[in-house]
């Protein structure tokens, strides 16, 4: 008999995907109903309605697809304890774990890295003074986004300095805003979205984004590629972006923690994290994953900056924290002139 046949078991599952991410969720559901017996239905939140519904439900979720990781320390009454296994992605489960008890299993993980028109730029980006030229007037152009906190906290990390952190060394801030503010030219003025736009109309050299923008960069037309950031000079570590992870949850309240669990196994499974890059871009978490877009040079680029990344949850994600790493970088860039 399949499990969960014998009890009648359905499961609900919450969602704030859309489209091809969410087509998967439906199709991966269907393929564990099949394989089970237990009944499984899909429903799309809306992202910025998910914590309060599923804080607020009488009608409770089984599983949750897609929980970011700097929500779970919140929601230590709202999610089950998950069996303590790695499943060969210490990484990922490291990153989804509040105090030493597994939240959510590991789905899929970004980090910014960045990317290079190699029209422009025929021979890559392999030096800070290389990114400096670039940018420079005259040259093809460099965007990295310098007032955007979540792209720079990388640069920072490299000159050991934790953004996100109340009260980081001074000298050490001052130093990584000097590196960053080498890196000028027109491009210093752009935005994320403004910097996409350009690269898409092959006016860019390079500028710092995530696999978030691979559809209208695949769509753009511009060859290119993605590597991690230079070194910046006088670092003495390397550039360490914030990698966001998101996972799979399972709800405490469930009536059916044994075939819920076993859900959350299935939807992160490796062949199934490769399903879901393939529908809608999204990394896998799982290394094994990884390694079958090795020879792909776009998610490889971002594959590899996650792997030099470290989890947003470890930077210490208060309520306060986006804005104290505002008011830092802020600082950084209008100091005093830099030696």
């Amino acid at each position: 008999m399949l499990l969960g046949q014998a009890q009648g078991v359905t499961l609900t599952v919450w969602t704030h995907y859309v489209g091809q991410d969410l087509a998967w969720v439906r199709a991966q559901s269907a393929g564990y109903a099949r394989a089970t017996g237990v009944q499984v239905r899909v429903t799309s939140v809306a992202f910025g309605d998910l914590i309060e519904r599923w804080e607020g439900a009488r009608a409770r979720p089984d599983v949750v697809v897609g929980v970011p990781d700097h929500w779970l320390p919140g929601l230590a009454a709202q999610t089950a304890p998950l069996a303590g296994d790695d499943l060969g992605d210490p990484a990922g489960v490291a990153a989804l774990t509040v105090d030493g008890v597994v939240r959510a299993r590991p789905l899929m993980a970004d980090a910014v890295a960045l990317v290079v028109n190699r029209a422009l730029v025929p021979d890559g980006l392999s030096s800070w003074s290389d990114l400096e030229r670039a940018a420079a007037a005259g040259g093809p152009g460099v965007a990295l986004g310098p007032h955007d906190p979540y792209l720079q906290a990388g640069l920072f990390r490299a000159f050991g300095v934790n953004l996100l952190a109340p009260a980081p060394d001074a000298a050490a801030v001052s130093r990584a805003g000097c590196a960053l503010r080498r890196v000028g030219g027109p491009g210093a003025s752009l935005n994320e979205a403004q910097a996409l736009a350009t690269f898409g109309q092959g006016r860019l050299g390079a500028f710092l984004t995530g696999p978030w923008n691979h559809l209208p960069l695949v769509t753009s037309g511009v060859t290119y590629s993605v590597q991690p950031l230079p070194a910046p000079p006088g670092a003495p570590q390397s550039w360490q972006p914030i990698v966001g992870y998101q996972g799979v949850a399972v709800d405490a309240r469930t009536s059916a923690p044994r075939e819920a669990e076993a859900l959350a196994r299935h939807l992160t499974r490796p062949d199934a994290q490769l399903a879901l890059y393939r529908a809608g871009g999204r990394l896998p978490a799982h290394p094994a994953a990884q390694e079958q877009l090795r020879a792909q040079g776009d998610p490889w680029g971002f594959i590899q900056a996650v792997r030099a990344g470290q989890p947003e949850a470890a930077s210490g994600n208060d309520s306060s924290a986006w804005d104290r790493a505002q008011a830092t970088l802020d600082g950084a860039l209008a100091a005093s002139p830099c030696p």
